[in-house]
């Protein structure tokens, strides 16, 4: 190339090409032979999208063309230099003939501020073994399993990896209600649990981990009760549909959709992953709460239609976020009851009633279609529901549902 043609510009444009081609070599397992021959001609395509600005000190310069071709002569020198210690495995030198050529001819880059890291609260999985220590110094022996006893019943129903700050009275309400509808219980024990659940929660004000008490709120019945969880009906189904559809920045209103779509339970809908099999893509479950659980459901035609196949792969979905989006976001907004009028429960579970009930409405489901779709072993009376091992007949059936 002429000198006479060379410009700031168009060095400026081949530093850059150079350190980016350079770059790389920090790497000793990247190899790059660019400009490697000397006399090869010098061939770089400038395009304004990877220009970058110029350094003041590049623009004060004067526009000389001598000026301009001894400092491309120095870029080049210094660029096999660098190629020479990389084909010698000398990584400290490509790393610092780099890092030189940057510092000579590119802008340093912007500081970005240091953003504060955000406190994360602890989870009930990390404040439970601290209560335990804190009711072992004044407990022992029979008073302190008792104690732990009561309490187990509410910590096999909250999620674990809850944050403690999470925990509302809404939240409660609807670990106590689960409780409820698993076994029937005396008022006296009821009432010893949730005597262990207030001590849990002035144990964590006391330690400055929340520092609003949800118990204050909380409306724990201590009738004994057992209390039965139902279907949504189809009109608060449908508006909890619309509402998510219309929310879907949130990845909670992704998980609500997905167990709208899929009859999932929440733990399966943040383990599952989406598969292909003969064009169909599928949720596949690994494993969950029971033998059965393991199983693949077609993925429904609307969940495709709003875009799922791209959008999951970076979707995080906590267990736990969509009880609280559930109890925080979908209840309140959509003015949800609790119960029904018979006093069954409302809850997000409730959206596994409703796909199974559903099913058994579709006369192409057969029981056995329902079972692998819902992973029963038997569908019991708690249900009114449907499913196939055929992929093909389990995706014409999901996608029948509204």
């Amino acid at each position: 190339m002429d000198k006479e043609q060379l410009t700031k510009e168009l060095l400026h444009s081949i530093v850059s090409q150079v350190i980016s081609k350079l770059t790389p070599l920090v790497s000793p397992a990247t190899s790059h032979t660019f400009l490697a021959d000397e006399n090869a001609p010098i061939r770089i395509k400038a395009s304004t999208d990877c220009l970058l600005t110029l350094s003041p000190s590049w623009q004060d310069a004067p526009i000389n063309h001598s000026y301009v071709y001894h400092h491309l002569k120095q870029v080049k020198t210094a660029t096999h230099k660098i190629l020479e210690s990389h084909q010698q495995g000398n990584h400290s030198e490509v790393l610092q003939g780099v890092s030189t050529l940057r510092d000579m001819y590119l802008p340093p880059a912007p500081t970005i501020p240091q953003q504060p890291q955000e406190h994360r609260s602890p989870s009930l999985e990390v404040i439970l073994p601290l209560f335990t220590q804190h009711l072992t110094k004044k407990l022992s022996g029979k008073p302190l399993s008792n104690k732990l006893g009561y309490l187990k019943p509410f910590t096999s129903h909250a999620d674990l990896s809850t944050p403690i700050t999470e925990i509302d009275h809404n939240y409660l309400e609807d670990c106590w209600y689960e409780m409820l509808t698993t076994d029937n219980k005396s008022h006296s024990t009821l009432k010893k649990r949730k005597t262990v659940l207030s001590d849990l929660f002035k144990f964590c004000l006391r330690e400055d981990h929340i520092t609003k008490n949800p118990m204050e709120y909380a409306e724990l019945p201590l009738d004994g009760k057992k209390t039965p969880r139902t279907m949504f009906p189809d009109d608060i189904h449908q508006s909890i549909i619309q509402f998510c559809k219309s929310n879907l920045s949130n990845p909670c209103a992704w998980g609500v959709l997905i167990m709208s779509y899929s009859g999932m339970r929440n733990s399966e809908v943040s383990s599952c992953k989406i598969l292909s099999r003969d064009n169909i893509p599928y949720f596949h479950i690994a494993e969950g709460k029971t033998d059965n659980a393991a199983r693949r459901i077609p993925v429904h035609q609307t969940l495709i239609d709003l875009g799922i196949e791209e959008i999951f792969p970076t979707l995080t979905i906590e267990s736990y976020s969509l009880t609280l989006y559930y109890s925080k976001v979908l209840r309140p907004t959509l003015n949800i009851p609790r119960k029904d009028t018979e006093g069954s429960l409302y809850n997000l579970y409730s959206l596994r009633h409703n796909f199974v009930t559903t099913l058994q409405t579709l006369p192409s489901a057969s029981q056995s279609y329902v079972k692998v779709l819902v992973g029963h072993k038997d569908i019991t009376s708690n249900y009114t529901h449907l499913s196939t091992s055929h992929l093909p007949d389990l995706q014409r059936i999901i996608n029948q549902l509204k």
